[in-house]
């Protein structure tokens, strides 16, 4: 990675290596980069690591079928009890493992993992490729307008 100070990140590899880099260049750990046969492979359905039936959490079964419901019927309530589900333990898992460990918006390491829009329309059906992002708590924050 030849690139001067304030160049852009190319793809996500080259921001995991560029993040890999201290301040003096030298790489701190080893990042691989996919071969060109596994890059161009399209990727298969990912069945889900988490338990298919959502009734299954323990939660009661009326805030559960809030929660499959979507946005504007289940209340703050419901989705703090969501979230300390055996579920969204595994998407959460599953979005570190997928997206890294890091910010998506400023690359500090991240505490959180954030619904996209349609996450929320999947509660209990979230692919964390596409409804899941991590984030810092200051950019959390503030994409919530807090």
């Amino acid at each position: 990675m030849n690139r001067r100070k304030g160049q852009s990140v190319d793809s996500p590899v080259d921001r995991q290596e560029a993040r890999a880099r201290g301040s003096n260049g030298a790489v701190h750990h080893r990042v691989t980069r996919p071969s060109p046969a596994q890059a161009a492979a399209p990727q298969p359905p990912r069945a889900p690591s988490y338990p298919a039936d959502p009734f299954s959490q323990g939660l009661p079964r009326d805030v559960t079928l809030r929660l499959l419901a979507g946005p504007g019927r289940f209340t703050a309530a419901d989705y703090r009890l969501y979230v300390q589900t055996t579920h969204w333990e595994i998407a959460r898992a599953e979005a570190y493992a997928i997206h890294g460990r890091f910010c998506i918006l400023c690359d500090s390491p991240a505490a959180q993992v954030h619904h996209r829009p349609a996450g929320y329309r999947n509660l209990f059906r979230e692919d964390p490729r596409l409804h899941l992002i991590p984030l810092c708590r200051g950019c959390h924050r503030r994409h919530h307008g807090k």
